[in-house]
């Protein structure tokens, strides 16, 4: 398990000391596509989503940085990707990359407590 977390270390690593010219981002799916996909595979959309949980909050434990989004031991997958899809559908452009929108969506859902 160390090894796999220092092989992924040293390859942000090497991704982040590329000169900002070279560096690009790409979006794999945007907030519409994720919308739409959720109204027609549930499964699809809770995997998608609770793969961006993990994601950020192992990016968060790992580099020791403050969290986006403090979901409490309660609320279910299924209730975590309702919400995600509530908030999907007060946006009415939804043309940026799905993961921002999930950590907004969380981050109003289960904000972090300011002590």
């Amino acid at each position: 398990m160390r090894s796999i977390l220092w092989g992924a270390a040293v390859l942000v690593a090497s991704a982040m000391a590329q000169p900002a010219s070279a560096q690009t981002v790409t979006s794999f799916y945007t907030g519409k596509d994720v919308l739409d996909q959720c109204k027609t595979d549930r499964k699809w959309c809770t995997g998608y989503i609770m793969g961006v949980v993990d994601g950020v909050t192992s990016y968060a434990s790992y580099t020791k940085s403050r969290q986006i989004f403090c979901i409490p031991s309660g609320p279910t997958a299924g209730e975590i990707t309702d919400a995600v899809i509530a908030y999907l559908k007060t946006k009415p452009d939804l043309q940026y990359d799905a993961s921002s929108y999930v950590m907004l969506a969380l981050h109003d859902a289960y904000p972090c407590s300011k002590s």
